[in-house]
């Protein structure tokens, strides 16, 4: 329904050129800087949220500026550096944000937003809910982006629902409450969480523990 750049051909592109160049990282010889024809002195390593744990670990590209450009910092409309990994991450590719803060207002990239969301026992469900309205769902945070995968090591996705951005109205899948009914008769908790954020619609998809799952089935 939603047109998006092709996100996994994009990731496969980059994994391929990490296993081609992994161990070194690219010099400075050469390079110009990213928004004027001058020599790059400064190489910066970057990450996304895209990829396997092994992948995640490795720099996705390289941002290469003069010395000005670098102390201006207008590069950093587009990267910003997570206050849990310590990593420099791209900011989109599209629509979405791959950043997300804390109640501290610290910063975080996807992964380690998602690590601490779901490692609060207050966010899980345990107990099917008689309704969940619109007011629950806008206090959960964006912690899993369109097309990633890092989300797999702990849970195993039950199903979702799509809303529309702007007015709130559901515009598909089952109601909320009996996505987490079916989970609940899958394992013993679940968790909600906005999976995806378009620029005209939102994701809620319901997740259950992937240990207890696998162990139910």
């Amino acid at each position: 329904m939603w047109s998006l750049p092709n996100i996994k051909s994009m990731n496969d592109r980059a994994v391929s050129e990490h296993r081609k160049r992994r161990g070194r990282a690219p010099g400075l010889r050469g390079k110009e800087c990213e928004y004027c024809n001058e020599k790059a002195r400064i190489r910066l390593p970057y990450h996304d949220p895209f990829g396997d744990a092994k992948t995640r670990e490795i720099p996705k590209g390289h941002l290469f500026l003069c010395e000005e450009h670098h102390d201006r910092g207008t590069w950093m409309e587009n990267y910003f550096d997570c206050d849990d990994c310590g990593r420099l991450h791209v900011l989109n590719y599209t629509w979405e944000l791959y950043r997300a803060q804390d109640d501290d207002g610290n910063t975080l990239c996807l992964p380690c937003a998602f690590k601490r969301y779901i490692a609060d026992p207050d966010h899980w469900i345990t107990e099917v809910p008689k309704e969940i309205g619109l007011d629950e769902l806008r206090e959960i945070p964006h912690v899993v982006g369109v097309e990633t995968v890092f989300w797999k090591e702990d849970l195993t996705f039950v199903g979702n629902a799509e809303f529309d951005s702007m007015s709130g109205r559901q515009i598909s899948g089952k109601p909320i409450v009996e996505i987490v009914e079916r989970a609940l008769g899958q394992a013993p908790k679940c968790i909600i969480l906005l999976d995806a954020g378009w620029q005209f619609a939102v994701s809620f998809g319901c997740y259950v523990p992937r240990e207890e799952k696998e162990v139910a089935a």
